[in-house]
């Protein structure tokens, strides 16, 4: 799959909220993914879910993706970074973040699954994702996944 459409997907998923935040794309040119589409597309918008979410009223998502390599060229990744100005998490928050129903949504706004379902889809493909926040100040979610002829992973 190309990212990059994948991302535009997951971002045409929220045409009410684009209005209010400005997405800022920095995309370069990247391989195509072997994956399953959907895995990425849902990857996406439960990120940007909870970007958008974040911001309360106005404020920026910026987007940049990279292909990366060692100096030996070998372990080539791609990354995906999304930032945003939202209110951000707390030290706690972020080491919870990626348990499952662990929320730091009010009662009846979120079930605590979506980067339980971020990791989990980043793992099944070899990858990592990091997370960092501070309150007041946003977050940046950075999510590497390796580029591996003959990969395999399971669903």
């Amino acid at each position: 799959v190309d990212v990059n459409r994948c991302i535009d997907e997951a971002l045409s998923m929220f045409a009410d909220e684009i209005n209010r935040v400005t997405i800022v794309k920095k995309y370069n040119q990247l391989p195509l993914y072997l994956c399953e589409s959907r895995a990425m597309n849902q990857l996406f918008y439960h990120i940007l879910l909870n970007a958008f979410q974040a911001i309360a009223t106005t404020g920026t998502i910026t987007i940049v993706t990279s292909q990366l390599s060692d100096t030996d060229g070998k372990n080539e990744t791609i990354q995906i970074k999304i930032d945003d100005d939202g209110k951000g998490m707390s030290d706690e928050s972020v080491k919870r973040a990626f348990i499952p129903f662990y929320t730091t949504k009010d009662v009846g706004c979120g079930k605590g699954l979506g980067l339980s379902i971020v990791d989990g889809i980043v793992s099944r493909h070899g990858g990592r994702v990091n997370l960092e926040s501070a309150e007041g100040k946003g977050t940046s979610i950075t999510i590497r996944l390796p580029l591996m002829q003959n990969r395999m992973f399971s669903y």
